[in-house]
């Protein structure tokens, strides 16, 4: 049994799932797998898996930790994608080194940026607003 095994497709349940939907899977699978029934050598240690993912899923605060750990080694699986025996685009050679490992985050001008160049926008029209007017006599 590996600490890295994913607890809903152990159960064979979709990760949103309702509770009673993983509580009937686990009876359903302990069923099926439980030592006393079952004389295959395999069922002990399916047993011990399905023990494990019921007793995380079950509980509503460690499924969300455990939900939680899935996205997080989801984004670290997907943040460096780089083939060991090809260049990456800054031309760095990989092969033969450890590829690091991390969250990229790259601005393309949006957010604060971008809300701070309206801003300035705005404030120059209000002034340019503001001069005219007071040349034409208007205030």
């Amino acid at each position: 049994m590996t600490s890295d095994q994913d607890h809903y497709a152990v159960l064979q349940v979709h990760p949103e799932a309702e509770p009673e939907v993983i509580a009937a899977a686990y009876r359903s699978l302990a069923q099926l797998y439980h030592p006393d029934r079952n004389p295959s050598p395999e069922a002990g240690p399916r047993m011990v898996q399905i023990n494990l993912a019921y007793e995380v899923l079950r509980d509503p605060e460690r499924r969300a930790a455990y939900d939680r750990s899935r996205r997080v080694q989801a984004l670290e699986a997907r943040a460096y994608e780089v083939d060991a025996d090809e260049d990456d685009e800054l031309g760095n050679e990989w092969e033969g080194h450890e590829i690091p490992v991390g969250v990229n985050l790259v601005t393309t001008g949006g957010g604060w940026s971008c809300c701070c160049g309206v801003i300035i926008l705005v404030v120059i029209l209000v002034i340019v607003v503001g001069v005219c007017s007071a040349a034409v006599g208007l205030s």
